[in-house]
């Protein structure tokens, strides 16, 4: 059995890791390119009315505020992939705030997803490759481990 999509327990394959990111950012385009069409229609009628500066400036804003929100919404739902990835090379859940840093934090962040994971068991639960079938998640090895 599996832990549930939203479980931040266990580990994560690399092979899994990227099929699900790729998936939830096919769905986010799908979400949010529709959204982003409809401010540039938006946008589009302001300026052939000749509308004012204000109006315009107001799309803008309205439009960058849904975008964000629905980003940061849909981010959230890679959130635990990540985790369980960062579980598989035997870091803490934690090092995805290594994100944040300018510049680097990104470029460091992807370095951890491309490296290869721990073989054998480690703190975070056993190895995916070997005890998950096609799934490429693991299970938790029970002990109380925190994100």
């Amino acid at each position: 059995m599996n832990p549930p999509l939203f479980s931040y327990e266990g580990r994560m394959r690399r092979k899994t890791f990227f099929i699900r990111s790729i998936v939830l950012g096919i769905i986010s385009l799908i979400i949010i390119f529709p959204v982003q069409v409809y401010y540039f229609n938006q946008l589009r009628d302001l300026s052939d009315l000749a509308a004012s500066h204000d109006d315009v400036r107001q799309v803008q804003t309205e439009s960058v505020i849904v975008t964000g929100i629905l980003s940061i919404i849909l981010s959230l739902f890679n959130l635990p992939n990540a985790v369980r990835r960062l579980h598989d090379i035997d870091k803490s859940g934690w090092w995805i705030l290594i994100a944040f840093i300018p510049l680097i934090g990104g470029i460091w962040l992807m370095v951890y997803y491309f490296t290869a994971g721990t073989a054998g068991n480690n703190n975070h639960g056993t190895d995916p490759k070997v005890n998950t079938g096609s799934s490429g998640i693991s299970q938790p090895t029970g002990r109380s481990v925190h994100w």
